[in-house]
């Protein structure tokens, strides 16, 4: 049987710590967890040791069970759990936001609208093939769905008269049709995508879409990321202005899973996503404290949850790397509206 001698070279580290360390990795390896248990169970909490995990024991140990989740401790919980999405919904939400979203008592007669990229249409298209069939998309082009922008697109009367064709050419739908659904809307779903904007020398953001290859090789044109509390604002904007047409219907804001399309500029894609992800994530928790409405957390479900306990794969739909499965979306959908009717 192999055995696992630690060398600690020149650093210092007690003799019976040293002698617990390679008996737990030793019992690990030759997949003695028993031994591993009977071990654990036995050291003693004032070993010094322990002060490693000190934080992390805390939360096991000491906090209150109302207020501590460890992620190991809720991945299992949900492992055999076929209904996972549902129970992550019911857990993530508090019951304050499960309240208010009964309490608008939608139905499969209600009028819902969603606002955003793709990701806002396909959560519109499996709601109405679940019989919600008073469901409308307020689509915007995906690679423009920042707060800015939407911000600026509940308040057309900032664009300047003669942007207004190439503000209109550019989204393919005109800002009024909100100022005619938005009052008659039971529940309004908003959806945020990407941080950047295109804006020009000036940080205005671009509304003329001509020659932008040879605009941005120039430096004419850039992408900008706005700071968290800049996106904090622009969205509690748009929560107003949804609430200056309609001072009832829940607002619920999703953060989109998918990622940019591409990126120009010195960062490469993949970081320039998770620099957009992580400042929308950033400016909507900021917004929670001044604006009213519920965030409904389909990002966390797609990227940290589903990886782990989705069966299937979870990109490619639509021969794109980008989409997420069109199943886990609908799951996702039906998962919602069962939390909308109970």
């Amino acid at each position: 049987m192999t055995k696992l001698q630690i060398d600690i070279g020149n650093n210092s580290i007690h003799e019976q710590d040293k002698r617990l360390i390679e008996a737990c990795v030793n019992s690990i390896i030759t997949g003695r967890i028993d031994q591993l248990k009977l071990i654990l169970e036995n050291v003693d909490s004032k070993k010094r040791i322990n002060p490693i995990n000190k934080v992390h024991n805390a939360l096991y140990k000491s906090c209150s069970d109302e207020q501590k989740t460890i992620w190991d401790y809720e991945i299992n919980s949900l492992t055999d759990d076929d209904s996972w999405i549902a129970s992550s919904f019911y857990t993530i939400l508090t019951d304050a936001d499960r309240e208010s979203i009964k309490a608008a008592k939608i139905s499969q007669s209600s009028n819902i609208a969603s606002l955003g990229s793709c990701f806002a249409t396909n959560i519109s298209n499996h709601l109405k093939n679940l019989n919600y069939k008073n469901t409308y998309t307020l689509r915007i082009e995906e690679a423009a769905n920042s707060p800015r922008l939407i911000d600026l697109y509940f308040n057309p009367h900032r664009v300047p008269l003669d942007q207004k064709e190439d503000w209109d050419n550019r989204f393919g739908i005109q800002s009024k049709h909100i100022t005619e659904i938005l009052p008659k809307i039971d529940l309004f779903i908003l959806t945020f995508g990407v941080g950047w904007d295109l804006v020009d020398k000036d940080n205005n953001i671009c509304l003329n879409l001509n020659s932008v290859k040879s605009r941005l090789s120039n430096g004419e044109l850039k992408f900008d990321n706005p700071k968290p509390e800049k996106q904090s604002e622009h969205i509690s904007n748009c929560i107003q202005s949804i609430r200056n047409l309609n001072s009832t219907a829940p607002i619920l804001i999703t953060l989109s899973p998918v990622p940019l399309s591409g990126f120009f500029g010195l960062k490469h894609v993949y970081l320039a996503n998770s620099i957009s992800k992580s400042s929308l994530l950033l400016a909507i928790e900021d917004a929670r404290k001044k604006s009213d409405f519920i965030y409904i957390p389909t990002y966390e479900i797609i990227t940290s949850l589903a990886p782990i306990l989705f069966k299937e794969k979870i990109w490619g739909e639509d021969g794109t790397s980008r989409h997420p499965n069109n199943k886990l979306i609908k799951l996702i959908c039906e998962s919602f509206i069962n939390l909308l009717q109970h």
